[in-house]
């Protein structure tokens, strides 16, 4: 905007929000997007709810909201990757169940939930192996409640890994446990091009991209309890989360490609643009 001032130019502002991240409703922002934002992008219909008060008020109009949906990389997540690296570091074998959990261990990722579910399912099912790909603030507080739940022998935490289209790919099933801010998870996505099952906590755009019961399962955010019983579900019936993966590895194909990106983002530019030129004459 200070660029824009500075310039002289009246050419128009668009502002892409990512997250589901409460905004504040006060003067300063109401301002903003009634005479400074001439479009906004969501990245997911979950992020228009953030604006309600906004929408409400009239600072903003739903004609000067679209919602595009980030993208995940085909060229490296897709169906037929090599994953028996990770069961070899675990000393796991092609029929042992492994569920995972790829993202910052953050509390917003639900890190916590997981790990309680995991202890849950283990009780009712031995010889399933978790794994946490990823680093965060909650490392040291999410290695002892492994030990508090006496679940270590079954879970590893991987830290930060760079091949992770491989560990995606060796997964029976990728879980998003987030609690919040998962506006559209690219993790989904990812699990979904490459064949995988997800399972996800009903936050921000998980029911854009997760066709529940087809591509995957969806439950409550922070429900241990329904975590567990949807991991249970899918590893008593592999035919069932075979047939998800392959739905899933379609589905996202149509869906969330880059060139798909590019087009829903040049045709918001076009519209704005139109707009812009009919108010200049």
């Amino acid at each position: 905007m200070a660029a824009r001032g500075l310039s002289g130019q009246t050419l128009p502002l668009l502002f892409t929000r990512h997250n589901t991240k409460h905004i504040k409703a006060h003067a300063a922002n109401r301002w903003l997007y009634r005479h400074q934002v001439d479009h906004l992008i969501a990245v997911s219909r979950s992020v228009i709810e953030r604006y309600r008060p906004f929408l409400d008020a009239g600072s903003l109009t739903p004609e000067r909201i679209s919602v595009v949906h980030p993208a995940y990389r085909p060229d490296r997540f897709r169906t037929g990757l090599d994953g028996s690296g990770l069961r070899r570091e675990l000393g796991a074998d092609p029929a042992t169940p492994i569920v995972g959990v790829i993202g910052r261990l953050v509390p917003d990722k639900g890190p916590d939930t997981f790990l309680r579910a995991a202890a849950t399912v283990l009780a009712a099912r031995t010889g399933v192996r978790f794994v946490l790909a990823g680093t965060g603030i909650m490392e040291p507080e999410l290695r002892r409640m492994v030990a508090d739940l006496g679940i270590g022998a079954a879970v590893r935490f991987l830290g930060f890994r760079d091949n992770v289209p491989e560990i995606t790919t060796a997964l029976t099933l990728s879980v998003l446990p987030a609690v919040d801010c998962d506006a559209s998870s690219t993790v989904l996505k990812e699990a979904l091009a490459c064949g995988v099952p997800v399972i996800a906590t009903d936050i921000g755009g998980a029911r854009e991209i997760v066709l529940d019961g087809t591509t995957g399962l969806i439950v409550p955010p922070g429900d241990s309890g329904a975590l567990a019983r949807a991991i249970l579900t899918l590893l008593a019936d592999p035919a069932r989360a075979r047939a998800m993966g392959s739905a899933g590895s379609r589905d996202v194909a149509a869906r969330f490609t880059p060139e798909r990106l590019a087009a829903g983002t040049l045709e918001v530019y076009e519209k704005v643009l139109t707009v812009f030129r009919s108010r200049s004459g």
